[in-house]
């Protein structure tokens, strides 16, 4: 529950505060929403845990190495993501 209120609240912290200053495209925000939630959980169940639990027993990285390599591959996807698709600039469609 904690975690479904976190990815709510970045959601619209993102969306009336963040990007507010970009001309968006016209997704209504309901669509915009449901991106997040799916873009979320690819990357903290995704990206971040596979990575963490391949680089720790495959590649022989303790944890305090591997975690902020998959804390770096989930912040990029969830870059790319939110300024390249959720809130990507008008005429870029």
């Amino acid at each position: 529950m904690a975690a479904e209120v976190s990815i709510t609240g970045g959601f619209f912290a993102r969306d009336l505060w963040v990007f507010t200053d970009w001309s968006t495209a016209d997704t209504p925000r309901w669509v915009k929403f449901l991106q997040y939630q799916a873009k979320s959980l690819v990357s903290t169940l995704g990206i971040l845990t596979v990575t963490v639990n391949v680089l720790t027993p495959e590649a022989g990285l303790p944890h305090y190495i591997a975690t902020p390599i998959g804390v770096a591959a989930a912040f990029t996807w969830n870059w790319l993501w939110e300024s390249g698709i959720i809130w990507r600039r008008r005429g870029e469609e």
